[in-house]
């Protein structure tokens, strides 16, 4: 039988409404859903720490960046820049600022002649996983608890850097980022 006008109508309206209501759920989860997978990601987060994965996840991440084929190139450059930055600066720099650098000097040394004394790897153990070197590790920690490397020192390495107030780099505006 077929339907009244006015049935026909009172049928589209309501279908319009409720997919008006649908519509707006959907735009109301999809405010929260924001909110709902940052806290969702620091509840993994929170439960990866409370396992210790984190921790052995940390220091595999660490262990990558610390090899000699990310760290020595550079730590041989800063070498190679501290002797003459040291010579021109140390009437200007404050003692305490000089003797720092020294000391720091003297671990970016350490670091490259421990790496000069291991063998190239084999371009066949580039895919192999990356050990852990004590010796490195801690010379690293020793050469941050002396805090930034002068920021002339590093303006030569990466002319490109900016630096604020307190000498640290400023890292790059995210909105330029090639990778994200």
């Amino acid at each position: 039988k077929p339907a009244s006008f006015q049935d026909t109508i009172t049928q589209t309206m309501n279908k319009l409404n409720d997919s008006s209501d649908k519509v707006r759920s959907e735009v109301d989860e999809a405010e929260e859903a924001p909110d709902a997978l940052m806290a969702e990601m620091m509840r993994q987060m929170e439960q990866l720490a409370d396992s210790g994965e984190f921790d052995g996840l940390v220091e595999g991440m660490m262990g990558q960046l610390m090899t000699r084929e990310v760290l020595y190139e550079p730590m041989k450059e800063l070498a190679e820049k501290y002797p003459g930055y040291l010579a021109e600066n140390k009437s200007t720099l404050p003692a305490d600022d000089y003797a720092r650098y020294e000391k720091q000097y003297s671990y970016v040394k350490q670091i490259v002649a421990h790496f000069a004394a291991q063998p190239e790897p084999a371009t066949s153990d580039a895919d192999a996983p990356a050990k852990d070197d004590p010796v490195i590790a801690e010379l690293m920690e020793k050469m941050q608890d002396c805090g930034q490397p002068p920021k002339e020192v590093l303006q030569q390495l990466a002319p490109e850097m900016e630096f604020g107030e307190d000498g640290t780099p400023n890292p790059p505006d995210p909105e330029q980022c090639t990778i994200m």
